[in-house]
């Protein structure tokens, strides 16, 4: 296991994520003091861990190890599972938009074919998802992330265009306005 905080994408720098860890697989070192390791060199595993800390969602995280454990092919005691992105077990076990997409964006910026996303409460590892994603997607979400960069946020590349003017509203709770204007007048500052 890597701890290596904020990293990006070799060919999308602009794509950038913080996994909670990845994982490596030992045959792509060396030795354990190999420090030469690289997303290009090997393959890589992003992983995401959440923890169940309220009563209610730690009920709903055993409720759905149960009904995966009822699935067809599913031993009743099984706690580690391996399924595509797209599968009705992924959006069985990982339920939240948020965090499905938390592991498109990790698996993207890692260059991975895969992540490992583990459901836990405070005192022990509940279940444990080995999702798989499919090139094409990947390639999908890497084209429309780009997309969304050039056509919504060329602004924030070329600090030449002028900062959008957004209101409180628009904004939401994704930020705030003095943010934004602290922002901009680092940025004009630094352009002088």
């Amino acid at each position: 296991m890597e701890s290596r905080g904020l990293i990006s994408n070799r060919s999308r720098p602009e794509l950038c994520g913080s996994p909670d860890q990845i994982l490596v697989p030992s045959q792509s070192r060396k030795s354990a003091s190999d420090s030469t390791w690289s997303p290009a060199t090997s393959q890589v595993n992003p992983a995401e861990y959440k923890t169940a800390t309220e009563l209610s969602t730690q009920r709903e995280t055993r409720a759905r190890l149960e009904k995966a454990q009822q699935l067809p092919g599913i031993a009743a005691d099984q706690k580690v599972f391996s399924c595509e992105h797209d599968s009705e077990l992924c959006r069985l076990l990982v339920w939240t938009p948020g965090h499905r997409c938390q592991i498109l964006r990790m698996t993207a910026v890692c260059l991975a074919s895969q992540i490992v996303f583990v459901m836990a409460t405070d005192r022990k590892i509940v279940y444990v998802v080995i999702i798989h994603f499919r090139e094409s997607f990947l390639d999908l979400y890497l084209d429309a992330t780009a997309n969304l960069l050039e056509d919504e946020l060329a602004w924030y590349r070329d600090v030449s265009r002028p900062l959008p003017v957004w209101n409180a509203e628009e904004l939401g709770n994704a930020c705030d306005m003095d943010g934004f204007f602290f922002y901009k007048k680092a940025r004009t500052r630094d352009n002088r």
